[in-house]
């Protein structure tokens, strides 16, 4: 959480731009809990067949929330679960998006309990569609988004290197370069998070 100590993340939700174009008016006045680690995007897709054919058309839900240190997402509260106003009948897969990690989907439907879906990707890497391709074990048995995808453009790869970090490079504050979320552009963002993950690909549908 230090962006959220640091005072650095935004009061609105910043996926109003490419290649998200999400138009959603989340706002808060105040960041409202002090775990909160970042904004999230979070879509739903519906298909008829399973998590390879929920491509991008299938979108039936977007929304923004928060992302806790503890990995759980809420809405704008910092505590609530995000809601939407449709019941989910059929196969509906879960996409996350990050601002500077590599977008996951749902190798599963959701599972539906008490008008509660719900859907654990830390587990193992066959949580999310095309495993370790485009998935990070964080640690021991602890899975979790990839960090280095500075252009967002579902790889990570020297492009993020030459363009995104190197040009933000010395930077304070809420850049995408800032792939560890310290507040800072600077080499463990390079060293110890990008360039581990290079090569690695986002298995979301297009």
């Amino acid at each position: 959480s230090s962006l959220n100590q640091a005072s650095i993340l935004p009061l609105s939700q910043p996926y109003n731009i490419p290649p998200w174009n999400y138009n959603g008016g989340e706002i808060v006045t105040s960041i409202p809990n002090p775990d909160i680690v970042d904004w999230i995007l979070v879509e739903i897709r519906k298909t008829d067949g399973d998590a390879t054919t929920a491509s991008s058309e299938k979108k039936v839900y977007l929304k923004a929330g928060f992302l806790l240190k503890n990995g759980q997402i809420t809405d704008i509260t910092g505590s609530g679960y995000l809601t939407f106003t449709s019941t989910f009948i059929g196969n509906h897969y879960i996409l996350i998006w990050h601002r500077n990690h590599l977008g996951i989907i749902s190798s599963q439907p959701i599972s539906f309990l008490g008008n509660i879906y719900s859907y654990d990707f830390t587990a193992d890497s066959g949580q999310v569609l095309n495993g370790a391709t485009g998935y990070s074990e964080l640690q021991k048995g602890l899975w979790g988004m990839a960090a280095g995808d500075i252009n967002a453009d579902k790889s990570i790869d020297i492009q993020d290197k030459a363009i995104g970090w190197a040009t933000e490079a010395g930077s304070s504050g809420y850049f995408g370069s800032d792939v560890n979320l310290d507040g800072q552009t600077n080499n463990p963002d390079k060293n110890e998070l990008m360039i581990t993950n290079f090569g690695k690909q986002s298995g979301v549908p297009d």
